[in-house]
């Protein structure tokens, strides 16, 4: 997300929970700049499993052609203009009364407490040839903050309980995780982590937000249509019928 001089002065109620402010975010010398990234293509292929999208016109010539539907994911985009109001987004940090939090950017002292929660949480994430997602390291984060991703973390007097990465594709920020612990799920702290995010790259001078998943992640789903991301038709994951299923 691109720097930006601008604040949201519609939201200038005492910050409890999000650290800092548009100009201190903007003053971070964490913030960088955009890289560019190779966008991902439309369709990828592993051996004989094909990734579609239901509008496709190949869908139909997939499934002539001996392939079967064996799961759907989902992605989802959250676009903004210049003068759009995130009150309802930063709301969403704003919001949450745990006693001992506290929402921030996570830098390189934090990544070895954000493989600590992702190793926790690993065997919860839905596993398909779609939608695959493995624990990190503490060097493979630095390589992606490195590469000019950033990630932003709740903290509950001082434990690292939810994290949330995003990474640079062109003029488009994607979500590569977000994670919480089993103990705070269902009270929202997934999507304000993410909210945070946002708000802090749209003051950079972010757009456009992306994000998906696994269709059976239905908490992940919901939680980013409640912060107002629009889902694009699904996508299908198609496998080559075996000799025995035929």
């Amino acid at each position: 997300m691109e720097e930006s001089d601008g604040s949201l002065a519609r939201v200038d109620r005492p910050r409890s929970n999000l650290e800092g402010s548009c100009s201190y975010l903007a003053n971070r010398s964490c913030l960088g700049t955009l890289r560019k990234v190779t966008q991902p293509r439309d369709e990828s292929r592993v051996d004989d499993v094909v990734f579609v999208r239901e509008d496709d016109p190949r869908c139909a010539d997939l499934e002539g052609r001996g392939y079967a539907i064996t799961g759907y994911s989902w992605g989802a985009n959250l676009r903004f203009d210049d003068d759009s109001d995130l009150s309802p987004i930063q709301d969403r940090v704003e919001s949450m009364s745990i006693e001992g939090l506290i929402i921030r950017e996570l830098l390189g002292d934090d990544l070895v407490a954000v493989v600590v929660l992702e190793s926790a949480n690993a065997i919860d994430y839905p596993s398909s040839p779609a939608a695959r997602h493995g624990a990190p390291s503490v060097e493979s984060l630095t390589a992606q903050l490195d590469g000019g991703a950033r990630a932003w973390g709740a903290l509950v007097f001082g434990e690292l309980v939810a994290a949330t990465l995003v990474a640079p594709h062109d003029e488009r920020w994607n979500t590569e995780f977000t994670s919480v612990l089993p103990a705070f799920r269902g009270n929202g702290i997934g999507a304000a982590v993410k909210a945070a995010s946002i708000v802090a790259l749209y003051c950079a001078g972010v757009r456009w937000f992306s994000t998906g998943g696994a269709e059976t992640n239905s908490a992940s789903l919901g939680a980013n249509v409640a912060l107002g991301y629009v889902l694009e038709p699904r996508w299908r994951t198609y496998s080559r019928r075996s000799p025995a299923a035929e």
